[in-house]
């Protein structure tokens, strides 16, 4: 009876000490709490939490003085902690844009269709200077076109590259690119060499100060521009269509948002 009513009590003890049972204990409100990035918590040693048999040698060890709690810090990049114990990396972890891991086949828009079809639409020759005058101006509201058989929206605007050269150039707005790129030759225009297609580079596009990438050289879209979805959200760009012409309209700053749904007046 005595070795019974023993066990029992260690049992009680130990499950008292993890919060294990209880209806608020540590253990259970520690998993009930987000654990901040940066933040120390104190966490009892995977061996407290697990101390095994219920033996007088296990329970002098669960209750001594150098068993105490040591503080862990919750890193706030799990991927580089990952990293450095050697341990697998979740791919949502993984920090860092590469470029190259973009890719989208467009076949109805190459560079024949952009020096003649889509410029002589457009009403401006193929990449055509622009004066500093239209390189400063800032674009409220960005007139499109569709363009082709498969719709697809297209918006000039003045390009200012870091040295100053302004150009016209004509996007392909795609929502589904994560970034905006410049074609190869747009690129060498602007005097981006293809070693630095891993690297953003700084321009303005219609006024706005945006960085792009070079159009990666193994691509399907290696000859076209792509407006994308950073560009669109950085200066809360709504796109809105004419249902009854070949027509659309990039509305910045939030514009279309606070008409159509807020009631404002352009």
């Amino acid at each position: 009876m005595f070795n019974f009513l023993h066990r029992q009590l260690a049992k009680s003890v130990f499950r008292t000490k993890l919060g294990v049972g209880l209806s608020s204990g540590p253990s259970r409100q520690l998993s009930r709490t987000r654990l901040l990035a940066g933040t120390t918590y104190q966490l009892q040693k995977p061996w407290l939490q697990h101390p095994g048999p219920c033996t007088s040698g296990n329970i002098t060890r669960f209750f001594s003085a150098s068993q105490v709690d040591v503080p862990a810090t919750c890193t706030h990049n799990p991927a580089s902690e990952a990293k450095r114990v050697e341990e697998f990396v979740d791919i949502h972890d993984i920090g860092g844009f590469n470029p190259k891991d973009f890719d989208v086949l467009i076949s109805d828009i190459g560079v024949n269709q952009l020096k003649h079809e889509i410029a002589d639409v457009a009403g401006i020759s193929y990449h055509q200077p622009a004066s500093e005058q239209e390189a400063i101006a800032v674009v409220q509201v960005g007139n499109c076109f569709i363009y082709g058989r498969n719709l697809r929206t297209m918006f000039p605007a003045a390009v200012t590259g870091r040295f100053g050269k302004a150009f016209w150039i004509v996007f392909l707005v795609d929502t589904g690119s994560p970034k905006t790129y410049l074609s190869a030759e747009t690129s060498d225009l602007f005097g981006i060499p293809a070693v630095r297609e891993d690297t953003p580079v700084h321009i303005r596009i219609g006024g706005r100060p945006h960085s792009v990438f070079r159009a990666p050289g193994c691509s399907h879209f290696v000859d076209i521009n792509i407006l994308g979805a950073d560009f669109l959200d950085a200066h809360a760009v709504s796109l809105v269509c004419n249902p009854e012409g070949l027509e659309a309209k990039l509305f910045f700053d939030g514009k279309a948002w606070r008409v159509l749904v807020e009631g404002e007046k352009l």
